[in-house]
């Protein structure tokens, strides 16, 4: 009998099974999860959520996920989420067999995980974990959100306000503590480099393109950061250059001011590796010109404060061998500026002197080392600045004043600290900085019937300071490591001179016998203590009590014989000033580091105020007034930090922040500024409040779209004269930026000053032009990563 049928049979049978397991057969997906830079993360989490699957990627950033059978035919979302890092969404055609999926991720610089700072100098620590008061901003958020100056985002920093004459310089004020006369109260750190004007509160306007971060440090910190810290300190850390990896990045922008004139630049950063893992160099640099708003309507002139900007810097790594490292850098930046941002409610800014200016070229040259032994990390770091300025200021009275600038310094700091695993750890530090200021001022005048101008010199000066200053901080844990004692101390000492060069001056000192050459010492002690607990891994509460000073400085050699020869009792210098401040702080995050709270109360006690004071006098019968400086009264501010933050696994990152600020004066000021105790400190806003929103997911073809918009918003402030106090507005900047970007490029639109804040942000007491906002801003930026 023939078995043919039932051959045929069976043949069709296996056929049907073997179709029908392979119709039905299991999905395996693999592959590896990546950042930018290609480096594997590890731990990613890769899941279906519809299916109620997933896994996790392993030492090498390599996954697999298998899908079963009765499920491996469909399209399903996959979702690749890793902490740090902006989640990611792809759809996902699964079907049975093998398929390959690759993953990178791009980080998310508004998450709270993860932040590292180094503001105590002995080493890095999470921000989350460091207990004093400090906000970072992430170099990749300072570039998402297209700012061009650090004013345009320090801001959003609780407690901190800046005041500013044009785009080259500006003063800060943190927690209320400002000033426009003598030093900086704020310290003002270029990596590793202090950034102090001898005598003058302003610090420079810098492009914050490619840096690695910046630290914003609120309260004294006179114990690690000496003369110029007694409000608090900023930190503008750049990109080291990377040992391995080769990049290119450029960043292109244009943009229109309303009323004004166009904006556009170009800049971009290029990293070599020389040798491998051992030798690299980063190179930074860019143009920028910004558009003009005001007018000079008595001279029929418009765009009259365009600003052209460039800057180039490098650096150099050179990791030596696995303890120690060696790095080198410098950093010069130009500025030409039209006028100070001075103006009317109509942004006009009339005068009669067709050429005003502010032009500064910066130089600064850094190298540091860095040696690591088994229990001991040492780190020494020299630099030296070169400042020229030229001021044509004529804003706007019927004399302008041409002054020509220039500052050079060197410093050097030494640090030794412990690297112990057990409870106690210690720093010990040395520091010196010498700086010698030179300044020049004619003053020029427009001669009747032609115009013609005449230049009377007015004032030639050089000072120069040398400080020499040691410090330490000795940490202590305890209660199983759940609680860190600090107690810190700082000795600082300061020669200051000042003489006099311009010959009228020189003579007039003599016959009063005076010298030209006049000096005076500084010596201070400043310490601090802190005591943090931590109550959970989560939640961290400190206590902290700190000094901080502010030097004084010599009077000038007219405005101190002036006042001598007609019996005025004018200092021959001011003492430094004094601020004790008191704080209680905490920071909390949630278990899975979406939501954190950070909040501090502090109490300051601010003494031996420098001020401006004058006297008027007859001269020849006309009334004349005499000015000068001197120490006057006290003053104290009660306020509130606060910080909330929260970033949602799905891309939606919402921060909402703010500070409120009781200043007052404790006692009256003098005559002719004329504040009573009792009153608003000058240029101390009542409340700051900042907030900003941003989401970012994947949308098609591998490509992310991101929206960031950010609101700052503060209350008027205020300046005094003669008694008379003059009021600023409160000022309300919106900024929104959308946009979309593959792996090596992205198109963003913005737009800055969306409501079109045109109010006056800073009260001048003495003129009737106040500063102004860059109004309205739209334009376009393009990034480029090769």
């Amino acid at each position: 009998m023939s078995n043919k049928p039932f051959n045929l049979l069976l043949i069709f049978l296996i056929s049907g099974i073997s179709f029908s397991s392979h119709s039905f057969a299991q999905s395996t997906l693999s592959g590896s999860i990546k950042n930018s830079a290609g480096d594997p993360l590890i731990g990613a989490s890769v899941f279906f959520e519809m299916l109620s699957l997933g896994t996790a990627s392993g030492g090498d950033g390599q996954y697999t996920l298998t899908v079963p059978a009765d499920k491996a035919n469909g399209v399903y979302t996959l979702t690749v989420r890793y902490v740090g890092y902006m989640t990611f969404y792809s759809e996902i055609n699964v079907s049975a067999g093998n398929q390959t999926f690759d993953f990178v991720l791009s980080e998310n610089f508004l998450t709270l995980d993860g932040i590292e700072v180094t503001a105590l100098k002995s080493g890095a620590t999470l921000a989350t974990e460091t207990p004093m008061s400090i906000t970072v901003f992430q170099g990749k958020l300072i570039e998402s959100m297209g700012a061009s100056t650090i004013s345009e985002f320090i801001q959003a920093a609780p407690g901190v306000t800046t005041t500013q004459l044009d785009e080259s310089y500006m003063s800060l004020q943190i927690r209320g503590i400002s000033s426009l006369s003598g030093d900086s109260p704020a310290g003002y750190y270029l990596d590793d480099l202090p950034f102090t004007f001898i005598g003058s509160p302003l610090v420079p306007e810098l492009n914050p393109f490619d840096l690695d971060r910046m630290e914003v440090l609120r309260g004294p910190q006179g114990t690690l950061y000496g003369n110029g810290a007694q409000s608090g300190v900023v930190r503008i850390l750049t990109q080291d250059a990377n040992l391995s990896k080769m990049g290119l990045k450029v960043d292109l922008q244009g943009a229109m001011t309303e009323d004004g004139g166009p904006n556009y630049g170009a800049q971009g950063a290029f990293n070599l590796p020389v040798v491998k893992d051992k030798l690299a160099i980063r190179l930074v640099g860019g143009y920028q010109q910004r558009g003009g708003f005001l007018t000079n309507k008595l001279l029929n002139k418009e765009e009259i404060n365009e600003t052209q900007l460039s800057y180039f810097r490098g650096k150099v790594n050179f990791q030596a061998t696995e303890r120690l490292s060696i790095r080198a850098s410098f950093w010069t930046q130009k500025n030409d500026v039209g006028t100070y941002a001075l103006a009317d409610d109509n942004f006009d800014h009339s005068t009669p002197f067709a050429e005003e200016a502010n032009n500064n070229n910066l130089n600064l040259y850094n190298g540091t080392i860095e040696y690591l032994l088994p229990k001991l990390r040492i780190y020494s770091s020299t630099s030296y600045t070169k400042l020229v300025s030229q001021l044509y200021d004529g804003s706007p009275i019927f004399a302008r004043s041409d002054t020509d600038l220039s500052q050079t310094a060197l410093n050097e700091e030494l640090r030794l600290n412990s690297i112990y695993e057990g409870p106690f750890n210690w720093l010990l530090g040395f520091y010196y900085w010498n700086g010698e200021f030179n300044q020049k001022t004619n003053v020029t005048f427009i001669l009747p019937p032609d115009g013609s101008l005449f230049s009377s010199p007015y004032l030639e000066t050089v000072s120069t300071s040398t400080q020499i200053a040691g410090f330490g901080e000795f940490y202590y844990k305890f209660l199983d490591n759940r609680m860190q004692a600090t107690v810190g101390l700082r000795y600082f000492s300061e020669k200051r001179d000042l003489e006099d060069l311009l010959p009228s001056t020189v003579d007039f000192l003599k016959l009063l016998g005076i010298a030209a050459k006049r000096g005076t010492d500084y010596k201070v002690f400043t310490p601090r203590f802190n005591l943090a607990f931590n109550a959970s891994k989560n939640s961290l509460l400190y206590l902290t009590a700190a000094n901080g000073f502010r030097s004084g400085f010599v009077q000038s050699g007219s405005f101190y014989a002036s006042a001598v020869a007609f019996g005025i009792p004018a200092p021959e210098y001011v003492s430094e000033e004094n601020l004790w401040s008191y704080e209680l702080g905490t920071k909390i995050t949630s278990p899975n580091d979406e939501f954190l709270l950070e909040a501090a109360v502090y109490y300051n006690d601010w003494s031996d105020l420098i001020q401006t004071t004058s006297q008027v006098v007859d001269v020849m019968g006309m009334p004349t007034p005499i000015i000068y400086f001197l120490n006057a009264g006290k003053a104290s501010a009660l306020g509130l930090d606060l910080t909330t933050q929260y970033a949602s696994p799905g891309g939606l990152t919402l921060t909402l922040g703010g500070n409120i600020n009781q200043s007052e004066y404790r006692d009256d000021t003098p005559a002719s500024i004329g504040a009573k105790e009792g009153d608003r400190i000058s240029f101390v806003p009542l409340f700051t409040l900042a907030g900003s929103a941003y989401y970012s997911r994947s949308v098609f073809g591998g490509l992310s779209g991101s929206v960031f918009a950010n609101l700052q918003h503060s209350s008027e402030r205020v300046d005094y004269n003669g008694g008379n106090m003059v009021e600023g507005d409160d000022i309300t900047m919106l900024n929104l930026r959308i946009g979309v970007e593959g792996k090596k490029w992205g198109v963003f639109l913005f737009g800055n000053n969306l409501l079109n804040d045109r109010g006056a942000t800073y009260p001048h007491n003495l003129l009737s032009y106040d500063t102004r906002l860059r109004p309205r801003t739209l334009g376009v930026n393009l990034k480029f990563n090769l």
